[in-house]
Parts: structure tokens; C-alpha cells; sequence
């Protein structure tokens, strides 16, 4: 099963990449098709190209005090691109889980620009300052979350208004 989903989605990056789009692939949701159309939409406003894989999971492993998080990894260096992980809470209502893809997806957007590079287990830089224990400082107060936030949510509202315009005709 395995193999299948690794050629399955090997298939799916390489008819995406003669799109010129970005690869985007939904697992353990069992309606995911509204999931994929709003990643696809945020993936459109950020520009993301063949170059960019992201896979969206959703699991009940997510600690309590997250409704969702971010993974990334540049294999550039490998002949690769950008490949992103987003991981959402299987415990979050529906329409919590679309604006926790909003935000996850700007910290997607951060990462494949360089904005928020990881140094190590805890530390990561942002737009090129030097690396911070996030450790030490609260999530609220740290610069790639207040963008996060403040965008996701601007996001999320406007691809809600951009859907019930459409449903409406």
C-alpha cells in the first residue's frame, strides 16, 4: 500500500509539475476535496510552482495545546524542491480545521521563501535574524505566528466570501 501511495503521488508531481503547479495531496480526511481546493487556492495566491509538494494530514496525534503544525524540508540540493507537511487535529471542528490549513499554509509560505528557516530542534530564524530558542518565547510573541495569524485569518475570511459568492449564482 505503501508503494502505491509513493507512486501515486510520484504520478501526481509530475503531472502537477507540466502544470507548472504545485502538488498538493490530502490523507486521512475522509471528505477531502474541500481541503484541496482551499490549499490550491492559498497555494495560487502564493505563488507556489511545480517545485512545491505539499501533503496535508490529519491525525488525532496532535498535542492538545495545537490545532496543527507545520513541517518542511528543501531537498533542492538532491534535484528536489520544497516538500511541506502541514498536519492538522482530527479533534478540531470542520471550519476550524480550514482556517488552521490558512494558517499553516503561510507558514508554508514562509518556509519555501526563506522567511522562517528551522536551525535546529527548537531555533529557528526569522528573515534572516539570528536563530531563537523558541523555548523562551511564547508562542504569541513570536514573529512567523503573529504573521501566521494575522494572514491566515485574512485568508480563511476571504476564501469563505469567495465561496459563498459563488454558491450564491
Amino acid at each position: 500500500m505503501r508503494t502505491l501511495l509513493f507512486t501515486y503521488i510520484i504520478l501526481l508531481f509530475a503531472v502537477n509539475a507540466s502544470l507548472g503547479q504545485a502538488t498538493i495531496v490530502v490523507k486521512n480526511d475522509p471528505m477531502p476535496e474541500e481541503i484541496l481546493l482551499q490549499a490550491k487556492h492559498y497555494a495560487d495566491i502564493f505563488g507556489f510552482k511545480d517545485d512545491v509538494l505539499i501533503v496535508i494530514s490529519f491525525s488525532h496525534s496532535v498535542s492538545k495545546i495545537n490545532s496543527g503544525y507545520t513541517l518542511y524540508q528543501n531537498v533542492q540540493h538532491l534535484g528536489g524542491g520544497h516538500q511541506v507537511h502541514i498536519i492538522i487535529s482530527k479533534r478540531e471542528d470542520r471550519n476550524f480545521q480550514f482556517y488552521t490549513l490558512a494558517h499553516e499554509m503561510v507558514h508554508a509560505q514562509q518556509f519555501v521563501e526563506g522567511k522562517l528557516v528551522k536551525c535546529g530542534d527548537s531555533f529557528f530564524s526569522w528573515k534572516g535574524d539570528k536563530c531563537l530558542n523558541t523555548r523562551y518565547i511564547a508562542y504569541h510573541h513570536r514573529p512567523w505566528e503573529k504573521e501566521a495569524h494575522k494572514l491566515g485569518t485574512k485568508l480563511y475570511q476571504e476564501y469563505r466570501k469567495t465561496k459563498q459568492m459563488l454558491a450564491s449564482h
